[in-house]
């Protein structure tokens, strides 16, 4: 009975290799919001936009960014070699009336995902500083093989 067992399961397992979702590497490029919603108001009349810019850099850049703005491509399996990428969130700031680099880091999936991604975010504008850095508040990106979906940062979500 055990081996009828054990060849089942192996038969299930053979069959069912190819099953699942494939996994994309994180398309690389710009990409600009075209949405834009918060609860609080203010806020969303200080950030009107996000530019996201993903590209693929080396390790050695990665190890040197020491965690600030950067992170390995979750889609790559524990087997292929790690894919390194520099990414970039710039906010339009409409009291200095242009793009702002937003700096994140502390960076860390959502368990089960590997597309969705929190970190901590800091922007200096003018001497105001904006944090999201508690367990309530922080940045979260969704990417997936297309670029990035959508993000929220200082409680504005954008969508791309």
């Amino acid at each position: 009975m055990k081996k009828i067992g054990l060849i089942f399961s192996l038969f299930i397992v053979l069959m069912c290799s190819g099953c699942g979702p494939t996994k994309k590497p994180l398309l690389e490029g710009t990409f600009y919001s075209i949405e834009v919603s918060s609860k609080k108001e203010d806020m969303k009349d200080k950030f009107t936009e996000a530019k996201v810019t993903i590209k693929e850099i080396t390790k050695e850049e990665y190890e040197e960014a020491n965690g600030v703005n950067v992170l390995i491509d979750g889609y790559t399996s524990q087997i292929e070699e790690k894919r390194y990428l520099s990414i970039e969130i710039y906010l339009y700031v409409v009291e200095t009336d242009q793009y702002e680099k937003v700096k994140l880091y502390d960076w860390y999936f959502i368990e089960g995902t590997q597309q969705v991604f929190h970190s901590k975010a800091y922007l200096n504008i003018n001497g105001q500083e904006y944090l999201d850095n508690k367990n309530d508040s922080t940045c979260i990106l969704h990417l997936d093989e297309n670029g990035p979906f959508c993000i929220t940062v200082f409680d504005v979500h954008y969508c791309f």
